[in-house]
């Protein structure tokens, strides 16, 4: 534990399969969620009223069906978990919490 924090450090090593492939993969994500902002405009222009699915900072899907983006990134063995997936519009949207 560290010294006054109450937080315990742990390796890598320590931690589930599961969180350890998280851990591994969030610079890739992070990525991946940077390009979509960088490249928001060209996006707009090319796939505008689309889902777009980024995997390792390209395009890997593109289509108006969230679920056929999906289908597509399961068929190249990519889970959609693992890819950056948005909704892309020039629309105004409205959120409600």
């Amino acid at each position: 534990m560290t010294q006054g924090t109450g937080i315990q450090a742990v390796s890598l090593g320590d931690l589930p399969e599961a969180t350890r492939k998280v851990v591994k993969d969030l610079p890739r994500f992070t990525a991946d969620q940077k390009y979509f902002q960088a490249h928001r405009k060209a996006l707009l222009r090319n796939h505008d009223g689309k889902w777009v699915a980024i995997y390792k900072q390209k395009v890997v899907s593109a289509h108006e069906d969230r679920e056929k983006v999906t289908a597509a990134l399961r068929g190249r063995g990519i889970m959609p978990s693992n890819a950056a997936i948005h909704f892309v519009t020039s629309k105004e949207r409205l959120c409600f919490f």
